[in-house]
């Protein structure tokens, strides 16, 4: 069964693993969105500062894992909603 929890810093290093790997796939199937100056280290621990980062885990607590909801999108998400209201 998976969790969806607040990631955390000891989460740095599996989070930081799956997003390499990402990269790799990314570039290997010619898709350049990712790369070597984006995303980087500092923004997974700025995220998980902000409380913006969110880990999947497994079963065993094994990060598959993350999403970053970031407050800008909340913001922009509730006002958006306050005006359809209207």
């Amino acid at each position: 069964m998976s969790t969806v929890r607040l990631a955390v810093p000891q989460d740095l290093p599996a989070i930081w693993d799956l997003i390499q790997r990402a990269i790799a796939h990314m570039q290997s199937i010619g898709n350049p969105q990712w790369g070597e100056d984006y995303p980087t280290y500092q923004h997974f621990v700025h995220d998980i500062q902000a409380g913006e980062l969110y880990a999947v885990t497994g079963s065993q607590g094994q990060v598959l894992g993350v999403a970053a909801i970031l407050s800008m999108v909340l913001l922009i998400a509730r006002e958006s909603g306050k005006k359809q209201k209207q």
